[in-house]
């Protein structure tokens, strides 16, 4: 039987190249994220142990703000790399490829600057608010610091996915995971409190860009790039309008991303206390690790889809997405099954029974995640697609939904009604995506038909 199974496999592989390249790509970054997941989940848990629920829903509310206003204002510039350098390299125009690198880049040092700025101009309201303790707001000013370590990320990143080289953005993920679970244990073992440990974060995260702005410098050269003055901006002028139009779109569903990923927890900071953001964080550290198997597919299916797409091989596409939609159901419903039936005993393992008051939202955010990394390929084919205003009404629709719900349910409910948003979010966004993948696929056929 295993035989049987083998050999239809390779055979399935060798018959489809699209399918294999694509498996090959998510295997590195799968390999790379179960190790990454496996240090960051304990780093996790030694730094639940090390500050208490409180302290720990206080770290969680510093980086959901940072992070809620970094997002604001990011450019989320990987996706405009992916498909207008793609494009332009499949076009074998170079210069233009460079040219959006460089406009990225320069949107990206942009958007981070601004960051920073709000943030350190609105710590005391950010700590009055959500921490409800304006004497700590010396920790947002200092986290800010991140938004300017972290502006090389998002075009440095996209390039090396251009050039397939996701084997080293798994080396460089799993190596930043273990400088910061290297920097907990330290902390666990001499004392240490939230200052620490985001002075941890940020010192593994600016180890992790460097190195990635050294391999994005080492693979330019095979991308056939030119330098940044032999590429002025000026010979995007016709193509301008059009990279702005998905910059500016993908940056308004970014926006509603955004909202959907932490209104939720600083609201709970807002309307309850740190504490009940410590649990809500840490049922969500929990459920995040649901999706570990298929997250991959999600990045690695971004750059396939858009040179399938460009190359309008519709029938290799529809199959693709077929086989990946099939594959992502089935391992996520074993996952949550899973995760329903031992997630009592992994709190009190990990972590101790003072955070069993977080059971009862990780059972609903549990299935969140199963439905959202079932469908998690919808957003990267809309995108291929052209379809970005498809994806930004799913998310903005899904977004003011799970708004709704959490101002209904958070003051009576608890943590729990954010569990019961969280699954409102998901609902809406998987029946208008997933309706506008049939509906394009539908259309492609007819054309066929007709033609």
């Amino acid at each position: 039987m295993l035989q049987t199974v083998t050999s239809h496999t390779r055979q399935l592989l060798a018959s489809d190249p699209n399918f294999k390249r694509l498996l090959t790509n998510s295997g590195w970054l799968l390999s790379g994220d179960s190790l990454t997941l496996v240090f960051n989940f304990l780093q996790g848990i030694l730094v639940a142990r090390l500050l208490g629920p409180e302290q720990f829903g206080i770290l969680a509310l510093i980086t959901a703000y940072t992070t809620a206003v970094n997002q604001l204002v990011d450019s989320r510039v990987w996706e405009t790399v992916i498909k207008f350098v793609t494009r332009y390299l499949e076009a074998k125009d170079f210069v233009r490829a460079t040219a959006v690198v460089k406009l990225c880049y320069l949107v990206d040092a942009l958007t981070g600057s601004l960051a920073f700025l709000i943030l350190y101009f609105s710590a005391a309201v950010g700590a009055r608010l959500f921490l409800q303790n304006e004497q700590q707001a010396y920790l947002i000013e200092l986290y800010a610091a991140m938004m300017l370590i972290m502006i090389p990320n998002g075009t440095t990143s996209a390039l090396l996915r251009v050039n397939d080289r996701f084997n080293w953005l798994a080396y460089q993920r799993v190596g930043v995971a273990i400088l910061k679970l290297i920097g907990t244990i330290v902390l666990f073992w001499f004392g240490g409190g939230v200052q620490e440990v985001l002075l941890i974060y940020m010192a593994a995260t600016a180890i992790g860009i460097v190195s990635l702005m050294v391999m994005a410098h080492h693979i330019s050269h095979q991308l056939h790039l030119v330098t940044w003055f032999q590429a002025p901006l000026h010979l995007l002028k016709g193509e301008l309008s059009p990279v702005l139009e998905f910059l500016l779109m993908t940056n308004a569903g970014a926006f509603f991303k955004l909202l959907q990923r932490n209104a939720d927890m600083l609201l709970i900071g807002y309307w309850l206390s740190p504490a009940a953001a410590g649990y809500f964080r840490l049922a969500r550290s929990f459920t995040d690790v649901m999706g570990f198997p298929i997250n991959p597919i999600y990045t690695a299916s971004y750059p396939d889809f858009t040179r399938l797409w460009s190359q309008q091989r519709m029938i290799e596409l529809k199959r693709l997405v077929r086989k990946l939609l099939v594959l992502t159901c089935t391992v996520m419903f074993v996952i949550l099954l899973l995760m329903w039936v031992s997630a009592p005993w992994l709190i009190d393992f990990t972590v101790g029974v003072e955070y069993r008051p977080a059971l009862p939202v990780l059972h609903w955010l549990a299935l969140g995640t199963a439905l959202a990394a079932a469908t998690n390929l919808g957003h990267p084919l809309l995108l291929a697609a052209g379809r970005v205003s498809s994806s930004l009404l799913a998310i903005s629709l899904g977004v003011i939904v799970q708004l709704g719900l959490l101002v209904y349910l958070l003051p009576t409910s608890g943590i729990v009604g954010a569990g019961v948003a969280y699954i409102g979010f998901y609902l809406i966004w998987i029946v208008i995506v997933m309706g506008t993948i049939v509906s394009i696929f539908h259309g492609n056929d007819k054309q066929v038909e007709s033609s």
